[in-house]
């Protein structure tokens, strides 16, 4: 699957390796060593390789792009000694099912082999040489010369603050944090905390860069409209801070999943918008014993509130007792936000995290709600104790009681696939500013608005499948029409699960 070689490349040989007939698309990617480099012109290039290291991070790369983007043939060859202009230094192809698999496999496994191969390179231009160099561990300065980077050199300042020092920043180095959701809070929150060095980022996102995301989503540039979230942000936050791990998962985060992601991490910090995810992290806090901090944005205004499981204060069922209908309040794109409120609330949202690493003095326990306005420039505290009610953290006192009410919660059961539509009758719930995305041809479908939803038009006889967006707003009314005798289910992935290319019999 992967090879060091010293010989010259030749890409249709390497190219066979990729056939299978159970294929539909081949994509490969070809890295020539060019003449010029940042105004310089190169006579030739080097590459030297820790062989044995290389061979196998490089093969768990490949691994790792075969399950993600369920490839069905993968190889890759990295050259090694002089290397000629013109010469071929890398080659990666891959083969698979659809297009878009075999597109960003390719581009997953060219990002990877360059950000965590132990390979060298050194160029020779007419007046010198570059030295040995590693990408990740240099940049360039005004007179285009490569200059090492050192983690004492590149945390030299943060060290000289007060309870910080050399022991906070090894500290952080030996931390882990998942982030959930990279989206307009996540991406302030990942930039600070790679630039303060903490040592494991967890990225948790399942979306693709959009260009409406770009206003306020710092992680990401014009070019990477269009990849994954978690590929975009691993480029730019390894090109800010090559001393760190970044650890992706794409996927949605689910009751059968969060569980182990979150035993992975010291901290996870909630960053999206929609309830179920962030009760869900909630609740996972307490199952887990992993602590949460959370944030949400409205508008010009937003929140943070911690779940410490040791301070066993008050959980998020707690604070709200009944949890909001999806969509109650609206998300950023229903009701806009700005940059400067998400990149507001995400650095506050990473202070806090780093103070709690660091074990300083913090101001989100586990009983507080901060709310801060940026209209008024005004933050106040909400001290709310735990609830004697909560069917949660007061009633169950053993992690066993919570796995189990969780479950209970959940009711997996209440969803279906795409390839069940046929199975009932299909209900579009979404608004009417919602439905640009239209549905697949062949599908009868109802057009319900959930603002205008009435339980009295359904037939308790029939069965009905609810769908929104993402399936968030469709599985909570599916709950509610269930408790009401109607047999009701809701689409898993909402109209996006649509968007995969199924083939639906509606």
């Amino acid at each position: 699957m992967f090879e060091l070689t010293e010989t010259l490349l030749d890409p249709e040989q390497l190219k066979s390796r990729l056939t299978d007939p159970r294929a539909g698309a081949c994509v490969t990617f070809e890295g020539w060593v060019r003449n010029h480099n940042e105004g310089r012109q190169v006579i030739s290039l080097e590459y030297e390789a820790f062989t044995e290291l290389a061979k196998i991070e490089a093969t768990r790369i490949l691994e790792e792009a075969k399950d993600r983007f369920s490839l069905l043939q993968v190889y890759a060859v990295h050259r090694t000694g002089t290397l000629a202009i013109g010469d071929m230094a890398v080659w990666v192809g891959v083969s698979a099912p659809h297009r878009k698999e075999a597109f960003d496999g390719c581009r997953y496994i060219i990002d990877e082999i360059k950000h965590r191969l132990p390979i060298w390179k050194k160029e020779t231009y007419i007046e010198g040489d570059s030295g040995w160099v590693n990408c990740e561990h240099c940049v360039n300065t005004q007179g285009h010369s490569h200059v090492s980077i050192t983690p004492e050199l590149y945390y030299s300042r943060q060290e000289q603050l007060p309870d910080m020092s050399k022991s906070g920043s090894e500290r952080l180095r030996g931390s882990k944090v998942l982030v959930v959701g990279a989206g307009g809070l996540g991406s302030p929150v990942l930039v600070a905390l790679a630039q303060a060095g903490v040592g494991t980022l967890g990225i948790c996102d399942f979306d693709v860069v959009a260009v409406s995301n770009l206003h306020r989503q710092c992680l990401y540039t014009v070019e990477q409209v269009g990849l994954p979230k978690v590929t975009a942000a691993q480029e730019t936050l390894s090109s800010i801070n090559p001393f760190i791990q970044l650890h992706l998962h794409e996927m949605h985060l689910a009751p059968d999943n969060a569980a182990n992601l979150f035993r992975q991490y010291d901290l996870v910090l909630g960053c999206t918008d929609n309830f179920d995810t962030q009760f869900l992290l909630s609740d996972m806090a307490l199952l887990t014993g992993t602590p949460v901090i959370q944030a949400s944005v409205y508008q010009y205004e937003g929140w943070l509130h911690g779940i410490f499981p040791r301070e066993q204060e008050a959980c998020l069922r707690c604070l709200w007792p009944i949890q909001p209908m999806p969509g109650c309040t609206g998300v950023c794109s229903d009701v806009g936000t700005l940059g400067a409120v998400v990149n507001t609330l995400g650095s506050l949202q990473a202070m806090e995290a780093l103070k709690f690493l660091l074990n300083m003095p913090r101001s989100l326990t586990s009983d507080t709600l901060l709310l801060v306005d940026l209209l008024s420039m005004s933050i106040q505290t909400i001290r709310q104790p735990g609830n004697d009610a909560c069917p949660l953290c007061r009633q169950h006192s053993d992690l066993k009681s919570v796995d189990k009410f969780h479950s209970v919660l959940r009711d997996e059961s209440i969803e279906i696939n795409v390839e069940q539509l046929s199975n009932g009758i299909l209900i579009d719930i979404r608004e009417l500013h919602e439905r640009h995305r239209p549905i697949p041809d062949g599908c009868n479908v109802l057009w319900m608005p959930l603002s205008q939803f009435s339980p009295d038009a359904l037939e308790p006889q029939k069965s009905y499948i609810l769908c929104c967006s993402h399936g968030v707003r469709s599985r909570y009314l599916a709950r509610q029409l269930r408790g009401q005798g109607i047999d009701a289910y809701s689409l898993r992935g909402g109209l996006l699960a649509l968007d995969n290319g199924s083939t639906v019999s509606c």
